[in-house]
């Protein structure tokens, strides 16, 4: 099959149907990572689901070939969020220790992932991305309160990547609160952390009120 053949006649094939052909063939594969190389963006008008026992096939099998690394990566970017499950997830989590880490966690942090999926990729502490996301969701959702808005600050400021606070705040202030209460929250631990906390604090609100704890050194 040349490449210039490749999709010919089939430039609607649906993403379900790209991932299970990857699954049955490995020519298939082939021929898709190397357009994939060529054209980065190949399959990025392809949204949709994917049965989870073909995703779950690709991923195991990146386990030792790069080839399906690359596969996994373009797919998890244009996939739909329904299509990772919680069994997905766990795979994923389990190739980010041997596969592109960096690409594939940031391909997951940009979906609607679950809080608690999002919280175990912040965990990981492979991206800051990760801990924009969940600061920026628990900013914004109105089914989050205050004390999950300063939870994610406080994930965020235990993070290794807690000097970037700047500009996380910065992209706060581009979002529109849930309520009046978080805007004010986040006014009041920006200007703690800008102009007067020396080093690495963590907040907590009591009778309306927020405290200041600190960590120690920001070593």
């Amino acid at each position: 099959m040349q490449l210039s053949c490749f999709f010919q006649g089939n430039n609607n094939l649906s993403l379900e149907s790209i991932c299970a052909k990857c699954c049955a063939s490995r020519r298939y594969a082939f021929l898709l990572y190397l357009r994939l190389h060529k054209n980065p963006d190949l399959l990025e008008e392809s949204c949709g689901s994917v049965c989870e026992a073909d995703l779950l096939a690709l991923i195991k099998r990146s386990s030792s070939n790069s080839i399906y690394q690359s596969i996994i990566r373009a797919i998890i970017d244009v996939v739909d969020e329904s299509s990772i499950t919680d069994a997905v997830f766990r795979e994923l989590l389990i190739a980010l220790q041997r596969n592109d880490a960096q690409g594939i966690c940031m391909a997951l942090c940009h979906k609607r992932l679950s809080y608690p999926q999002l919280e175990r990729l912040c965990d990981l502490q492979i991206s800051h991305e990760c801990f924009y996301e969940l600061v920026c969701r628990c900013y914004t959702d109105p089914v989050k309160g205050v004390s999950s808005f300063i939870s994610s600050i406080n994930r965020f400021l235990e993070g290794k990547y807690w000097e970037d606070y700047p500009n996380m705040f910065m992209e706060l202030e581009s979002l529109t609160p849930s309520c009046v209460e978080k805007n004010d929250l986040r006014l009041k631990m920006q200007s703690i952390l800008c102009n007067e906390f020396p080093i690495r604090p963590s907040f907590a609100l009591y009778n309306g009120e927020l405290f200041v704890v600190s960590r120690g050194n920001s070593q």
